[in-house]
Order: structure tokens, then C-alpha cells, then sequence
């Protein structure tokens, strides 16, 4: 069985410090801040911040190259998206926590 992990829905923001830690925080219905974590560096803060928007970039880059694999007769760009291809599956597979499922 597979079970697709569920995060909480972007976008994330960081809009600085919380004392020595910066804060990731995202807007629920309410339009109310909420805090998803806290780490020590901004530049982390703002990877971690941008995690939704890069998943979904992601996702949207694997169907365009899978639809450009299917139109291409080029058997060395063919290769070369498969191989890209794979890269994006084992991204997005961790990143859903689906690593060591079928």
C-alpha cells in the first residue's frame, strides 16, 4: 500500500527572526500566520520556505519533459530526458515520503 505523505499547503513564507531562530510560517483559511518551524540560518529559512512552490515546479517540469520524451525520435534526447526523468521521480518520491515503496 502506498501512502502519500500530506504537508502543510504552501506557500510558506519566512518572515524573519524569532530571537536566534528564524521562523517558516504559512497563512491558514483565516489568514492567520502559523508556524511550521523554526531553524538557525536564513538561507535555510528560505529553501525550507520555498519547498512547495519547488515541489510543485517539479511536478509540472516531469509531465513537459514526459510529453517531449513521447514526441522526441532523437534516441540521445530521449536518454537524456529519461534520465532526467528519473532524478525528478526520486525527488519527488522523498519528498512525499514514499521511499522503499513500490
Amino acid at each position: 500500500m502506498t501512502t502519500k505523505m500530506t504537508h502543510t499547503p504552501g506557500p510558506w513564507e519566512c518572515p524573519g527572526t524569532d530571537g536566534d531562530e528564524w521562523a517558516i510560517c504559512h497563512r491558514d483559511r483565516t489568514r492567520k500566520r502559523r508556524t511550521i518551524a523554526h531553524v538557525y540560518y536564513e538561507a535555510n529559512a528560505r529553501l525550507i520556505a520555498a519547498a512547495p512552490e519547488l515541489l510543485a515546479t517539479l511536478r509540472t517540469v516531469q509531465g513537459v519533459l514526459k510529453r517531449i520524451r513521447l514526441s522526441s525520435t532523437a534516441p540521445h534526447i530521449v536518454a537524456e530526458i529519461g534520465w532526467g526523468l528519473r532524478q525528478i521521480d526520486a525527488v519527488i518520491t522523498r519528498a512525499e515520503g514514499r521511499e522503499g515503496t513500490p
